[in-house]
């Protein structure tokens, strides 16, 4: 089984924890004697360095070169939006734990996620803070750099404002506005 991550670049906490996480599930499995009549599972791992092209180039290696079985990864949507082509092409089952932008597993009918999307995140939270928190009015900080806010405040933006509620305009910012 292969693994590809961000093990280094701005992403590696996600890629560290995803390969550390996977390494647990496999010695557990083999300790309990492997799948399918005893097969023990050896997972290969690649660094995709927090980089969408360097996803594909991971999940191209493994797939033609080490001849996996099945893809785990990517936790960031950009990146398994950029690896889930390969993996349909080669037709190689793979499984995102937490890609969670609804065209990952638009890419075709051999990926997978374990995860909200972001829509269905934005709606619950739009419906906590109006049915539960009593909330009115609400206040959104967006960092438009990444994918994953944006998704979520435009969901948050409708979901709230459907059921009444004024949201003030979203304050956006970047990486260069928290210095």
């Amino acid at each position: 089984v292969g693994l590809y991550g961000s093990l280094t670049g701005d992403g590696a906490s996600f890629g560290i924890s995803s390969r550390e996480g996977a390494e647990l599930a496999v010695a557990d499995i083999n300790a309990a004697g492997g799948l399918l009549g005893g097969r023990k599972i050896k997972l290969l791992v690649e660094d995709d360095q927090s980089k969408p092209e360097e996803a594909s180039n991971a999940v191209t290696k493994l797939i033609t070169q080490d001849k996996v079985v099945g893809v785990i990864g990517e936790v960031a949507s950009r990146r398994s939006l950029a690896a889930g082509p390969v993996c349909q092409k080669y037709q190689t089952p793979m499984v995102s734990p937490a890609s969670t932008n609804e065209r990952v597993t638009e890419i075709g009918d051999y990926i997978f996620r374990v995860c909200f999307i972001d829509n269905f995140q934005g709606e619950v939270l739009a419906k906590f803070a109006f049915n539960d928190l009593t909330a009115k009015t609400v206040a959104v900080l967006n960092d438009i750099t990444l994918d994953y806010y944006v998704g979520l405040t435009d969901a948050l933006v409708t979901t709230f404002s459907a059921l009444g509620g004024q949201v003030l305009d979203p304050v956006s910012n970047g990486p260069a506005d928290t210095a």
